[in-house]
């Protein structure tokens, strides 16, 4: 009896043994489905199976690795943005500084044209009078020495030739533009604007000066002239007043340049809304203080729509207001397009 006891109790001891062995064994192996206490905590950190970041937080193991890779992935593209966000902004001002010189190059034969032209409309008309007096004396002329008009709108086809080239780095320019406004990182351009939603104006990026760096809109565009030089626009924004100032000075000449002041309201979170105020004329005078400025109220929208329809009779169609929508903002680079479809892309110029 004594030995089969001892016989039981050593067989049980050493199955208690084994299994032990077997169940720690088991638990150490990692599996999605753990679920850790705090002894287990313990042994799995001796393991070394299982991470520290696993175990403090004790997450699902598979539901981890794949926010991990999440995680990464996001990090990644991230990176992948950003980096096709700089490229874009380079390639649109390197062609528009490239778009500028092929602008000022065709303005400047396009008024070569012009001058040959006139030129060659007095030459005709000597000619014409020279063979009416050598008619008058039987004489005759020949008429192969009269030059030809030249055709098309600049009168070459080289310059015909560079028209097209730079409409289409106009095109391409756009083209650039419309894909950066998809990564546009603002989610409400105009916040801050006036209070707009609750924002502070100095918050707004809008607030600052801005040089312009591309328009496709022709009554932005300014050619060199022998007069006044070349000219250089920009734009003053006042985020608190709610004004944008158009900034217009010229190299030389009587005039340096004028303003034009236009009051801005936020019609949404992407939308300024414009109203014409006033311009003002910089003159260069001896009599600064009285002749140096010139100031030249602009009437409201309201009461143009009204003259209009009157001068009508009611017949002309309401005037579309003026705006322009936010296509891409950051605290340097700024693009937006006005409601007739013109793009301007402006540069913060940095605070002095």
């Amino acid at each position: 009896y004594i030995y089969g006891s001892y016989a039981t109790t050593m067989r049980n001891t050493y199955c208690s043994i084994l299994c032990h062995a077997l169940l720690t064994y088991i638990f150490l192996l990692p599996r999605p489905s753990d679920s850790f206490s705090s002894g287990d905590v313990i042994g799995a950190h001796r393991s070394r199976r299982i991470c520290a970041t696993c175990i403090v937080g004790k997450p699902d193991l598979t539901n981890l690795c794949a926010a991990s890779n999440e995680k990464a992935a996001d990090t990644s593209n991230t990176a992948d943005t950003d980096a096709r966000i700089e490229q874009l902004k380079n390639e649109i001002l390197t062609l528009s500084d490239e778009f500028k010189i092929m602008q000022a190059e065709m303005f400047r034969m396009e008024d070569e044209e012009k001058a040959k032209s006139k030129k060659k409309n007095r030459g005709s008309k000597k000619m014409a009078q020279q063979e009416e007096d050598d008619a008058d004396k039987g004489q005759t002329s020949d008429s192969s020495k009269v030059p030809e008009r030249i055709g098309g709108l600049f009168g070459a086809n080289s310059i015909g030739t560079m028209t097209v080239q730079l409409g289409d780095a106009g095109d391409k320019i756009i083209s650039l533009a419309e894909e950066l406004a998809t990564y546009n990182p603002t989610a409400v351009p105009c916040y801050g604007w006036q209070g707009y939603k609750g924002g502070k104006p100095e918050e707004c990026l809008l607030d600052g000066r801005w040089k312009l760096r591309f328009t496709s809109g022709s009554d932005a565009t300014f050619r060199e002239s022998p007069k006044r030089g070349k000219a250089t626009t920009s734009q003053e924004v006042d985020a608190n007043a709610g004004t944008l100032t158009n900034v217009i000075d010229f190299e030389k000449g009587k005039v340096k340049g004028f303003r034009v002041v236009v009051a801005g309201e936020a019609l949404s979170d992407a939308e300024i809304g414009l109203t014409f105020k006033r311009i003002v004329v910089m003159r260069n005078s001896r009599f600064p203080r009285l002749f140096g400025k010139l100031v030249i109220p602009l009437p409201s929208f309201r009461f143009l729509s009204a003259l209009a329809n009157f001068g009508s009779r009611g017949k002309a169609k309401p005037a579309p207001r003026a705006f322009f929508e936010l296509q891409y903002i950051d605290e340097s680079f700024r693009m937006h397009k006005t409601g007739e479809g013109n793009w301007f892309i402006q540069t913060q110029i940095p605070k002095d």
